[in-house]
């Protein structure tokens, strides 16, 4: 993220500090490119994975796939856009101003998109834990989780095309690199009123929901152990063992919420209280950048360590896979029928999928 302060005096770009830092930004171009093709691959096979299964589709199966999918763009399109842009575009000649807006439009929206997406799927935890059966009735459809998808959308577009018009900053090349970002205009609230929206807000309500979901399923387990019998607690155990499966989930979702804050809260951060310490130190925008892309590209690998249902689908996909490459063995019609049969009884013992 290259954010800028508003200086006529300044120069955009000092050739003397590309010489001085070439080491490190060779350094840091091949790392990004490498983080960028393994978040990109991990990112599409995990999306893959769960639109490929009906019963990880379901819930918030949807939103999740979203999140991973907007992440592989930013690892497969938009941060190595802005790599190379940076690595040998910039030093050469200043970029255009077109090319500027609209790169950083669609980046910055992506960008955003991940943080209101997050915290729908956080929403969408907490009312399937603490309020079951009206998250059944009214939340578990495929139509509410499009229409959260296409909300987030809505809004993060109208905060950027603000900037994107000139309204509280300008998307243009910024220092010290010469790269594309946002340029904040002085005194114009327009902007910290923008990131409030895209990032503050939804960056803590997501926090909040699931501490609220580790208070709610902490209590309920305390009335358990203490035997209060009464028809609250009675309704709760009718409920636990669907909200003991949503609960899995939320484990999940909190860790890579954990991760994902140590990942990209520092740029805003560094930008918004030390804007010109962010703006004219090289290193540190390099930095930043390659610990928020560590953040996109992990995200695929903490599900699949936390979540036993994903590893099984993706064992499963392999498998096919690898079945449908490999020559297939003759086999006889009595030993078909009976492997179907017992495959049908093994699907039939299988527990339900944690994602309501």
């Amino acid at each position: 993220m290259e954010i800028g302060q508003n200086n006529s005096n300044l120069t955009l770009y000092d050739r003397s500090m590309w010489i001085e830092y070439h080491f490190f930004v060779t350094l840091w171009f091949a790392v990004m490119m490498g983080l960028s093709a393994v978040g990109a691959v991990a990112n599409i096979t995990l999306t893959i994975t769960i639109l490929s299964s009906e019963k990880l589709r379901s819930g918030c199966g949807v939103l999740i796939a979203h999140l991973l999918l907007v992440s592989a763009t930013l690892c497969a399109v938009h941060l190595p856009l802005l790599t190379v842009t940076t690595y040998y575009m910039a030093p050469k000649q200043p970029l255009g101003i077109t090319f500027c807006r609209v790169t950083v439009l669609f980046y910055f929206s992506t960008l955003y998109v991940v943080n209101w997406t997050a915290m729908l799927i956080s929403i969408n935890r907490f009312v399937a834990i603490v309020y079951p059966y009206k998250y059944n009735a009214h939340f578990a459809s495929y139509k509410v989780g499009f229409s959260l998808i296409a909300l987030s959308w809505t809004v993060v577009l109208c905060c950027n095309f603000l900037v994107f018009f000139n309204h509280g900053g300008r998307f243009e090349a910024t220092r010290p690199w010469g790269a594309c970002g946002i340029t904040v205009i002085r005194n114009s609230m327009i902007y910290p009123m923008i990131t409030v929206i895209c990032v503050t807000f939804p960056t803590a309500l997501e926090g909040v929901m699931y501490v609220a979901i580790f208070a709610t399923v902490g209590w309920r387990a305390l009335l358990r152990r203490r035997k209060i019998r009464h028809v609250v607690e009675r309704a709760i155990e009718r409920r636990n063992s669907l909200v003991q499966k949503r609960y899995r989930s939320v484990k999940m979702l909190s860790v890579s919420y954990l991760w994902y804050s140590v990942c990209f809260m520092p740029a805003p951060i560094a930008s918004s209280i030390f804007p010109h310490v962010y703006s004219s130190s090289p290193l540190l925008q390099l930095f930043l950048r390659v610990l928020l892309l560590c953040g996109y590209t992990t995200i695929p690998f903490i599900y699949l360590a936390l979540s036993n249902d994903y590893r099984s689908r993706f064992v499963q996909l392999y498998h096919s896979i690898s079945h449908f490459r490999s020559p297939q063995p003759p086999t006889f019609p009595c030993t078909q029928e009976i492997f179907t049969i017992s495959k049908h009884v093994h699907a039939k013992n299988q527990p339900n999928e944690m994602f309501y």
